[in-house]
């Protein structure tokens, strides 16, 4: 399960606080401001405005990294000076930013370590909220990924309504579908729900309005009932050797030596399902887990006979 760890702002080292003014940029909403192409050559400070920093999948489809506003520094990939990032910064809306140059950073640096260390920290932060995220990838479906990524940024970027709800800048579907890192068509079920049940706003409301406690408290349980399910492998684990037949004849396509590096390992079985079948990682999961609901009935319906032949047998 993800967990969120984040240090408190009064125990970190605010960059600002050695950093001189420099020069401001101005950028128009849908404006690239550094991609691979045209690669990052400055820390950036956002003055005014937002910025998203995307990378592209392997599939194709463009995943945000993150959301950056003002007072949220950016492009620290610039210092990775002869390497090309791939990935690409862009204006959401009409942005002032404030840049230095690596050469300028370094010298400052050289005169005041201290900025060494608040750059290492806000790095370091930086880190952990990327683990999080590709654990929550790993971990998490899509619904799951949609509720945690909207609490983060309600926490982030939002502004508390009197009500207990969230306000924050409106999220397309198309933006939405890149934070959780899957196509608009998958992600759509997931927003659609969240929308019904009153966690969120739709899309064409001026601002998104976010209930977060509700938000948070199914996805804590949605998460324990994955908790749950997730259990019932560590039995399948250990009857591996009796299930394997069964799932070979459900799932043909399946060679023994899948089956032997499976050994009833969840993550492994739907690693398997994806190379096979060529499906998405969220509906290799689903038939996974059908599968296993599936087995649980059976055992229980068995159970059941089981005790049903004894008690008749007593009543003979």
């Amino acid at each position: 399960m993800a967990t969120t760890v984040t240090v408190p702002q009064e125990q970190l080292e605010d960059p600002l606080a050695y950093l001189p003014c420099s020069r401001i940029l101005e950028y128009r909403k849908g404006q690239v401001i550094y991609s691979t192409e045209q690669p990052p050559s400055n820390l950036n400070l956002i003055i005014d405005g937002t910025v998203k920093v995307l990378r592209m999948s392997n599939d194709g489809h463009q995943i945000v990294m993150d959301i950056y506003h003002t007072d949220d520094f950016f492009g620290e990939s610039a210092f990775l000076t002869g390497q090309t990032p791939k990935e690409q910064a862009v204006a959401m809306e009409d942005t002032k930013v404030m840049t230095w140059s690596i050469p300028a950073l370094a010298d400052i640096m050289a005169r005041a370590p201290g900025l060494s260390i608040a750059l290492l920290q806000l790095l370091a932060q930086r880190s952990l909220d990327f683990g999080n995220r590709l654990e929550s990838f790993a971990v998490d479906n899509i619904a799951r990924r949609l509720a945690r990524s909207l609490i983060r940024f309600s926490e982030r970027l939002g502004e508390k309504n009197g009500d207990g709800s969230v306000l924050m800048m409106p999220f397309t579907h198309e933006l939405l579908s890149q934070i959780v890192g899957t196509s608009r068509e998958k992600a759509f079920p997931s927003i659609r729900m969240h929308c019904a049940t009153g966690f969120a706003s739709p899309q064409h409301d001026p601002a998104a309005r976010l209930a977060t406690g509700v938000l948070n408290s199914w996805r804590q349980q949605s998460s324990q009932r994955q908790g749950e399910t997730a259990m019932n492998w560590d039995q399948v684990e250990g009857k591996w050797k009796q299930l394997r037949g069964a799932v070979k004849e459900k799932w043909g396509k399946l060679t023994d030596d899948d089956l032997d590096q499976i050994a009833g390992k969840r993550d492994q079985f739907i690693g398997r399902l994806q190379q096979r079948y060529g499906i998405a990682k969220e509906e290799a999961q689903r038939q996974a887990d059908q599968w296993l609901r599936a087995q649980d009935i059976a055992t229980t319906e068995s159970v059941k006979h089981r005790e049903a032949g004894r008690s008749g047998s007593g009543n003979e």
